[in-house]
């Protein structure tokens, strides 16, 4: 038997011990506190056991079309009939993790054709703010793009037919992840045929016909059937407000590294950005022109791109997560010059990753008192109730906010605890508006006579609990919310998250509403109805 080389054992030793430092936080928190996870696993349970529970039965229903969002929906609910809900969704909220990363490992070994120590640093973007905000089709997409990626380049020159079967089949299971996936692949892959374009030019190898025609073919051979496949979804036909946000853009180019301390977070970027830009400039970090490239496109995207596109937010902000991971994947240290200089650099930036998951690790371990205090609050909730979900904002309440958990948001960009209630769906099999449901984005529909109290296209948050005071709804809100008219005619239940900083929980709307349960993360309210109506709205 040959001998593994040491440096081999040191990169698989720091590879898994990585990966140890990276799993820490699924065990202490049951339900992460990731903003949109809430809401996967609740439509995963639709999706498994609704059709046969009498109340989700009337709810929601399956609702399946040619959607390149369905990771998680396709995975998760099979997994559901052999392990308890929980643990399955956070196999599967790991994955979401862990699949960028071997992405971008895979990656970097076909592009320099060893392991890299640099592609080791992907571990700093593992807990990003798209991770954060439950962005896991998205997610499971890139690291399946990088994959698939990292075939062609290793086998496009050696076995071109395997490399463009594999490439094609892979993009088909990448669209059904999201789309944004297969766009990253193309681009991965483009980067590498015009790297191999400029080569074959600067060599004077002559770019024959034939040549560009056999090459231009085989990559639109690969990505052929993705191109059919939007046409015929539904997706290529959505409609929703396009936002621009550029005076944002400063911040929302830290979120590959944003979570719960933006002091920490400003920090290791600046501390990243330094070491890129020292060790290029000295020759210790080498970037090829493919990855290059790639990388350069991506930040272009970035900064041109729309905040929101077609009714989906943070559109722009997936560039930048894309560009990060890149920036270790296509990118690597050059052996022959300056490895004391770039393994001194490399414990510096472990040494933020280490700080950074002290941060994160204490964060989640909050979650579970957040939980408790929420399973409380809705502990009355009958079955087949309608609950309006409403929400003390940080601009309502700001001297609370300064002082909350900070398990229940992402510093200076987002709450996360926003789609926690989706939970009263699976524990109380009661109906709140919140859930998504866009028959055009994901694979379940609401039923009448639910749909018209349905948030559908979800593309805002839950009201303030202000809007729930009587006071009259403006043009805007009646279109954001249209159930909030008269809501008290359609709902039997208001839950307030965040009610600690509610002024005066007693007192909110006594004329509709009854307050029954109370904790800091969550209140509930019984509306209170006429005898006739009450028992139709549970």
């Amino acid at each position: 038997m040959t001998p593994v080389a040491p440096t081999r054992l040191i990169w698989w030793a720091a590879c898994l011990t990585l990966a140890a430092v990276l799993a820490v936080p699924f065990f202490l928190a049951q339900i992460p506190p990731v903003l949109d996870y809430p809401n996967h696993l609740a439509r995963a349970f639709i999706l498994a056991f609704g059709a046969h529970d009498p109340w989700l039965s009337r709810m929601y229903e399956p609702h399946w079309r040619i959607i390149p969002n369905l990771a998680v929906d396709l995975v998760l609910p099979p997994l559901l009939h052999i392990l308890p809900i929980h643990v399955a969704g956070r196999l599967v909220l790991a994955a979401s993790l862990f699949l960028p990363l071997a992405g971008v490992l895979a990656y970097s070994r076909a592009l320099f054709g060893r392991p890299t120590l640099w592609s080791l640093g992907s571990a700093l973007v593992a807990y990003n703010a798209g991770f954060l905000l439950g962005f896991e089709n998205f997610l499971l997409s890139v690291g399946a793009a990088l994959l698939v990626a990292s075939i062609w380049i290793a086998m496009r020159e050696t076995r071109p037919w395997t490399a463009v079967v594999a490439t094609t089949c892979g993009a088909i299971v990448i669209f059904f992840c999201h789309i944004m996936g297969v766009a990253l692949l193309g681009l991965l892959v483009g980067a590498y045929e015009l790297d191999r374009l400029l080569e074959r030019t600067h060599a004077k190898e002559g770019l024959s016909a034939r040549w560009l025609a056999i090459r231009a073919a085989a990559v639109l051979t690969a990505f052929i059937p993705t191109v059919v496949l939007f046409a015929f979804s539904p997706t290529a036909e959505m409609a929703g407000p396009t936002r621009w946000a550029f005076l944002s853009k400063p911040l929302l180019a830290l979120a590959p590294l944003m979570n719960y301390s933006l002091r920490l977070d400003l920090a290791t970027g600046y501390a990243l950005l330094a070491f890129v830009v020292i060790a290029i400039i000295k020759g210790r970090l080498a970037v090829p022109r493919s990855g290059g490239i790639a990388l350069a496109l991506l930040l272009l995207a970035f900064l041109v791109s729309p905040f929101q596109a077609k009714g989906d937010a943070f559109f722009d902000v997936r560039f930048a997560l894309m560009a990060a991971y890149l920036l270790f994947a296509g990118v690597a240290e050059t052996p022959e010059r300056g490895r004391g200089a770039v393994t001194l650099g490399a414990l510096c930036l472990l040494a933020l990753f280490l700080a950074r998951m002290g941060v994160l690790s204490r964060v989640w371990d909050e979650q579970d008192i957040q939980l408790g205090e929420m399973r409380a609050a809705v502990k009355p909730v009958p079955a087949g109730a309608r609950v309006l979900v409403a929400l003390v904002t940080p601009s309502d309440a700001p001297q609370y906010w300064r002082q909350a958990p900070r398990v229940r948001r992402i510093e200076t960009l987002q709450m996360t605890n926003i789609h926690l209630a989706t939970f009263l769906l699976a524990r109380h099999r009661a109906f709140s508006p919140f859930l998504f449901a866009d028959p055009a984005a994901v694979p379940i529909a609401v039923r009448f006579p639910y749909r018209g109290d349905a948030m559908i296209k979800n593309s805002f948050d839950p009201p303030s609990y202000r809007l729930l005071g009587g006071s009259r709804l403006s043009r805007m809100e009646k279109r954001t919310y249209p159930f909030l008219d008269h809501w008290w005619s359609k709902f039997g239940y208001v839950l307030v998250l965040d009610a600690g900083g509610l002024p005066d929980p007693a007192r909110l709307d006594r004329e509709h509403l009854r307050l029954i349960r109370f904790t800091d993360a969550a209140a509930l309210y019984q509306v209170r109805q006429p005898r006739s109506s009450g028992a139709a709205l549970r």
